[in-house]
């Protein structure tokens, strides 16, 4: 759209996207209600299409996955591909999409010639391009503080059919948006969009201080409340004012004057009846029953209204099957596990106003809600809507016994590695070395300890929201008899790295046969006889741990021997069948193999704990010494490396002559600057060799350390 010479001009693009006849008008609206941007969690209404309107799309991302939110979200802005938000977006790393587990492909409509028209970012109110933005937000996002809890947040807006934006004016639309929500100083990354019959632009707010990294304002009102949605309708006018654009008849705000004012409200406006939602309605339509919300505003309605005391009210709900309880947010009515709040049924019906109206909340006093029995509008896709419920149990129930198999590999690898680090922490114990060495080991051995278990916990959790997010996945399925219930519910299996290893992300290996893709800290292993990469990636190296999902010889194989090479040693986990095909390859691969398993982690961790009381016993009347024991000092010198600054190495791995003499006349520098050990003198530590000491207990002066 340009303007030349005051008259306003279209060009050929929007020209052609002039709104057509008014019956396939409809037909578009009905199409994109169904398959457009429902999938967004944005489902547009008749009225969505009158004006300009700006919506922002809620997260159910945590706080510790919002960097790969994030950048899933990005990634859909790019290319427009809905798979990145889908439920189960999260187990595309690691290939634990529902479309791996189908048995039949689904139906697939075409995608459209283009769905990106132009893309970049906002920061300052400077225009950037995506590039320079998206490297932006990744330093600030990694720079968050702990505290913040929403750093991204996603919004949309939309245009009227026929109207689009080009380039220049989406920066500028992007900026005023930013401006009016107060987060001028984030970093906001926008994408133009074609994919349905109006034109729509993503924005990603990344609301971090760049200094700081303490949360951004975003769209708070003069009271301190949230004010986005009136920051976002003062948006709209002023962007309608300056490009030109008609305005909706209902809009709240108008430019005068170059000033936005907020329209004057008709008096005595006639309240009509709050709509249902429009999930409530897709709800109806596909199950054949009515919606919960209909339920109430038909039969609750009324006698929320004429309802003079608590115990009334609560014996007339009971009647019918439904009661009336305070929630977080209010209250809300409920029917066996069914419940809505108070406002959703109407506005008049709030938990504030019936307060006011009726006193202080008194609970029921001798009644029961009687049985509930849903309402059938469609009794041929109510039965559907039964069948349907009855296999999503079953597919519930096969993701469930999987996420318990993954909660009792994380507690078995959890207490291997207890059992692991007391181990070596006995070690310590007994080391009689270097005193001013064994009190920087000591040091490091909180930092040693957190790293280690929490990089298995991390890697394991991740995996667990991943076959979860199948469970959200399958609930929106078209075609749930099609998921293998077998092939969902296998037991995930994978190797543990040692607490003395790099728990970091992979650099990559090449391994015969396969070839790699890095995703994120995360790098897949895909099969080279998958050309169309459209199964699950052999291996996937998340770090600490290395997950198998090709159960064949050869990816078994591959996979201990990236261990091995990663690793220095091999701890499995898994099945029976698994264990025992990890036991068969490393006898041919002539490995040392370590499995994993609860009952047997839970007997060395008792074990340990008993032989390091002992040992610490011991070491108070006589001096105990390791004599030619090197391969525990190198895995010590190893992990004391990790824990301290690369410039001040302790000792290096290759030189195994300093490791063995640590013990008797060492000549080693004792500088750190490690966060969690404490710096001392630059001098070099020099002992003597065969020198009578007496048994000393070393503590470390802020009380980590040996007891």
């Amino acid at each position: 759209m340009t303007q030349d010479g005051g008259a306003l001009t279209r060009t050929p693009v929007e020209r052609s996207l002039r709104p057509r006849a008014a019956g396939v008008a409809t037909e578009c609206l009905r199409r994109e209600q169904r398959i457009g941007r429902v999938q967004l969690g944005f489902a547009p209404r008749i009225a969505d299409i009158i004006g300009m309107i700006i919506k922002l799309i809620p997260s159910k991302s945590s706080a510790k996955g919002v960097e790969r939110y994030a950048r899933y979200l990005a990634s859909y802005m790019v290319d427009g591909d809905r798979c990145w938000l889908k439920p189960d977006a999260i187990g595309m790393d690691y290939g634990l999409t529902l479309s791996t587990y189908m048995t039949r492909a689904t139906k697939a409509t075409e995608p459209p010639p283009e769905r990106v028209l132009s893309r970049g970012a906002v920061v300052g109110g400077n225009a950037l391009d995506w590039e320079s933005g998206s490297e932006e937000a990744e330093r600030r996002l990694k720079a968050r503080s702990r505290k913040v809890k929403k750093p991204v947040r996603h919004a949309v807006m939309s245009c009227r059919v026929g109207e689009q934006l080009s380039e220049i004016e989406c920066a500028d639309a992007v900026a005023t948006v930013g401006e009016e929500l107060g987060c001028e100083n984030a970093v906001i990354l926008w994408a133009a969009h074609i994919d349905t019959d109006n034109f729509h632009l993503h924005m990603m707010f990344v609301t971090i201080d760049p200094d700081t990294g303490a949360a951004l304002p975003f769209g708070q009102g003069p009271d301190g409340r949230s004010g986005s949605r009136e920051a976002m309708q003062r948006a709209i006018a002023r962007i309608e004012h300056v490009r030109r654009l008609q305005p909706e008849a209902g809009a709240r705000y108008e430019v005068v004057d170059d000033e936005v004012v907020r329209k004057p409200q008709p008096a005595n406006v006639v309240r009509k009846r709050t709509p249902l939602r429009q999930d409530a309605l897709e709800w109806e339509a596909l199950s054949g029953f009515a919606s919960f919300t209909r339920v109430a505003q038909d039969i609750a309605g009324p006698i929320l209204d004429d309802a003079s005391a608590w115990q009334q009210l609560h014996a007339a709900l009971a009647s019918h099957g439904m009661g009336i309880r305070p929630s977080v947010n209010g209250g809300e009515l409920y029917a066996w596990d069914e419940h809505v709040k108070l406002s959703n049924i109407d506005r008049r019906h709030s938990w504030r106003k019936l307060d006011d109206r009726l006193g202080k909340y008194e609970p029921p006093v001798g009644v029961e809600p009687g049985p509930y029995v849903p309402r059938v509008l469609d009794p041929a896709k109510a039965e559907t809507w039964l069948g349907r419920t009855r296999r999503m149990r079953d597919v519930s129930r096969q993701i469930d016994g999987r996420v318990g198999a993954l909660l009792a590999a994380r507690d078995a690898s959890l207490g291997n590695m207890e059992a692991a680090l007391s181990a070596h922490r006995l070690d310590l114990a007994v080391f009689d070395g270097d005193l001013r060495l064994k009190r920087d080991l000591s040091a490091a051995w909180p930092t040693l300890r957190e790293s280690a278990t929490s990089a298995i916990k991390a890697a394991f959790n991740a995996r667990i929201d991943a076959v979860r997010g199948l469970r959200l996945a399958a609930a929106d399925s078209d075609d749930l008899y099609a998921v293998d219930l077998e092939a969902i519910g296998a037991v995930d299996v994978g190797i543990t790295a040692p607490w003395c290893a790099d728990h970091g992300p992979s650099a990559g290996t090449t391994l015969a046969g396969f070839d790699s893709e890095r995703r994120g800290d995360m790098v897949c292993y895909w099969s080279l006889d998958d050309h169309t990469r459209r199964g699950q990636p052999a291996l996937v190296d998340a770090g600490s741990i290395i997950w198998v999902n090709d159960r064949s010889d050869r990816a078994v194989e591959a996979a201990l021997t990236l261990a091995r090479d990663r690793f220095g040693a091999v701890a499995v986990f898994g099945d029976a069948a698994y264990l025992a095909q990890c036991q068969r390859a490393a006898e041919r691969l002539g490995l040392e193999l370590e499995t994993i398993t609860l009952v047997e982690a839970r007997r060395r961790a008792r074990k340990t704990r008993k032989e390091l009381a002992q040992t610490r016993q011991r070491a108070l009347d006589a001096r105990i010494g390791n004599q030619g024991d090197t391969a525990r000092r190198r895995r010590w010198a190893r992990a004391y490396r990790r824990a301290t600054p690369a410039d001040d190495d302790l000792m290096p791995l290759s030189n195994a002559a300093p490791l063995a003499d640590v013990r008797h006349h060492s000549v080693i520098s004792t500088h750190v600057s490690g966060p969690d050990i404490r710096a001392r003198t630059d001098a070099p530590a020099v002992t003597t060799p065969n020198t009578e000491r007496r048994p000393t207990i070393v503590r470390h002066r802020e009380g980590s350390g040996i007891e």
